[in-house]
């Protein structure tokens, strides 16, 4: 018996020991998770669960998937979620609402559509269900929604945590883990300069001198139009946490939270100095986000503030004349959902954000919308390549337009953040165009037509050339985005150039015109002595000097050309072929260049500029010296009018 009671008690201060020690790693586990330090949470929160131990093992299991979730690792939040479906009884409703979000980060749509069911039946919101279906529809049904862009991962380390780029000077502004063992273990973060490179490889990050950075987070970078003022999000104090019983201090909240708060600072040489607090901000909410309209007078934050319609909400705030901020305007339901909405950013007239709540791929998915007096409407999902099934945000843009930074979980399941270039994607456009003979109003062959690229600084260099063909066309390839010149040259005649600006520099309209004026180009005949301009068609009656009406507007031209060249002389030179008799031939020619000079004099143009003289076949264009040497259409070449310059 006494045996047994040794045993007993042995038992009973084994199972009171393990209980004591239980509650300590509980406990440790609860004080990490609510310092947000989840690494060290879910250490503690393992130990605790023993898989002897029955006492709160739903509680530990739900902490552990909620630890994983706040990790953004859905990889292991779905297996601890999926643990937490067995406990048929404990469950809750919030509960298989985010293991159903996990799932549509893992593109699992359908076993999602699944658990938000149950989510509504449990919750008594069967009313839901539809909703909730059409959300798991959606990535299903836009899988091929992309942009023609292409994105790049940086070299850039974040620690697990990206919280936003500022493109600033040659390089950005990001936030730098404050140590390196950020796998093991929780890290903050400072905000730092990293120069560039080029766009995806930046060298050895600075923490930023001056006053921004203390001992928790700091990050959210956003830099105001004129590079002046720094705007960051921080914690509003380097205390870690409320302990109940004793004197509330600042910065922390009624509940224990160590809120965040929008921060300025102002560039003094090369530190940032001067730190101040937005008006915005309060101990009982966060604000977090800031972002500036390029007048830098609104204010876009995200906040959980009371009023909201859940989680955070993206705000607004304008600058009054005594330099503080109005009272935050919520942005409402366009942009803002029941769920998250955080990092807006202006560019022009969009408006860009991030939700967790409007339809999307999985996670958070980067929207646009427009922005109208301030407010921002019509809001849209920016497709791929910038959204994923995982938590995609931080989206800021260069000031071409054109490429920019974001950040994403998307490579990889345990939820690291890695920061992303994008830039629009090469999309080629063809400049086309047809050179033409100013008088004769022909396709020119053999000008050479040379493509030159225009650089920032004015500098221009040839990026293509080739020789037009009998058809006088001809292509090339360039970058829309890019501004070029056309060089047209032909011995002969005067160098023609023409101007094709990029899309960015005079809009698309301005830019077709610009395209319209390369088809034709007439190539303009150098007014120099023996100059000679051949037209072959100037047509005659058979056998006779009678002109033929198509003919007249080609010597119209030569009308044009002379009138716009008044120190020009002439000379119309008629050529025939050698079939038929050589007298007769020179006769014929004469005639037929007298009836030239005749027209132009007709026109106004003085007898004194024209010298009219027939050839006949003394000046063949081939070896066509009898009928049978040749087929007709090697004689058609030796019948022509020239002009030469006298």
């Amino acid at each position: 018996m006494k045996t047994i009671r040794i045993i007993l008690l042995t038992l009973l201060s084994t199972v009171t020991l393990f209980a004591s020690a239980q509650r300590k790693y509980l406990q440790e586990g609860d004080d990490f998770y609510k310092r947000r330090m989840y690494l060290e949470a879910i250490a503690s929160y393992k130990l605790a669960l023993q898989e002897d131990v029955v006492v709160k093992k739903f509680y530990m299991t739900q902490q552990i998937a909620k630890t994983y979730k706040r990790l953004f690792d859905y990889k292991n939040a779905a297996e601890w979620y999926g643990k937490l479906m067995e406990f048929k009884d404990d469950n809750t409703a919030e509960n298989m609402f985010e293991y159903a979000e996990i799932l549509m980060n893992l593109e699992q749509y359908d076993k999602a559509a699944e658990i938000f069911k149950a989510y509504c039946i449990k919750s008594g919101k069967p009313d839901l269900a539809g909703k909730y279906a059409a959300l798991c529809k959606w990535p299903k049904d836009n899988a091929g929604m992309s942009k023609s862009f292409n994105t790049y991962r940086t070299n850039i380390e974040t620690g697990g945590r990206s919280m936003g780029v500022a493109i600033y000077n040659n390089g950005i502004i990001y936030a730098l883990p404050q140590n390196q063992d950020y796998a093991v273990k929780t890290t903050y973060y400072d905000l730092a300069f990293a120069s560039a490179a080029d766009s995806i490889n930046f060298g050895t990050s600075v923490v930023l001198p001056g006053e921004t950075n203390r001992s928790f987070y700091e990050g959210t970078p956003f830099l105001s139009a004129d590079g002046k003022f720094l705007y960051f999000t921080s914690n509003a104090t380097e205390t870690e946490k409320f302990v109940e019983g004793k004197k509330k201090k600042a910065g922390i909240s009624s509940s224990g939270m160590n809120v965040l708060h929008i921060y300025r600072a102002e560039k003094v040489n090369d530190s940032w100095k001067h730190i101040t607090e937005l008006n915005v901000n309060s101990e009982e909410y966060n604000c977090a986000f800031p972002s500036l309209s390029a007048d830098g007078k609104t204010l876009y934050f995200s906040s959980d503030m009371p009023g909201g319609f859940g989680g955070f909400d993206l705000y607004m705030s304008t600058l009054t004349n005594d330099g503080k901020w109005s009272a935050p305007k919520n942005l409402g339901t366009t942009v803002n959902t029941d769920r998250d909405e955080f990092y807006p950013y202006v560019y022009g007239d969009k408006f860009y954000f991030s939700s967790r709540g409007l339809p999307g791929f999985g996670g958070a998915d980067i929207y646009e919308a427009d922005l109208k007096e301030g407010m921002p409407g019509n809001a849209r999902n920016m497709g791929k390549p910038f959204n994923s099934p995982k938590d995609d945000f931080s989206f800021i843009m260069s000031t071409t337009g054109k490429a920019g930074y974001f950040s994403s979980n998307r490579d990889g399941e345990t939820g690291y953040d890695h920061i992303y270039y994008f830039k629009k994607k090469f999309v080629p456009d063809t400049l086309r165009g047809l050179v033409k003979d100013k008088i004769t109003d022909k396709p020119v062959e053999g000008v050479k037509v040379e493509l030159l690229l225009i650089a920032e600084d004015g500098s221009e260099s040839v990026v293509n050339s080739l020789m037009t063909p009998k058809n006088g066309k001809w292509e090339f390839l360039i970058d829309p985005e890019k501004n070029y010149r056309v060089r047209y040259t032909l011995n002969g005649y005067e160098t023609e150039e023409r101007t094709v600006s990029s899309i960015n520099k005079v809009g698309e309209l301005d830019r077709n015109e610009e395209k319209k004026k390369l088809s034709p180009v007439y190539m303009k005949p150098i007014v120099k002595k023996d100059n000679v301009v051949r037209i072959d068609n100037i047509y005659f009656d058979f056998d006779k000097a009678s002109i033929q009406p198509e003919s007249y507007p080609i010597l119209d031209n030569i009308v044009k050309f002379l009138q716009e060249n008044p120190e020009a002389r002439i000379e119309l030179s008629a050529h025939t072929d050698a079939v038929g008799n050589d007298a007769y031939n020179l006769g014929l020619s004469k005639k037929r260049a007298q009836s030239c000079f005749d027209y132009l004099v007709s026109k106004g143009i003085s007898p004194s500029r024209l010298v009219p003289v027939g050839y006949g076949e003394t000046r063949l264009l081939n070896k066509c010296k009898k009928k049978d040497d040749c087929p007709e259409e090697q004689h058609a070449i030796n019948r022509r009018v020239e002009v030469k310059f006298l």
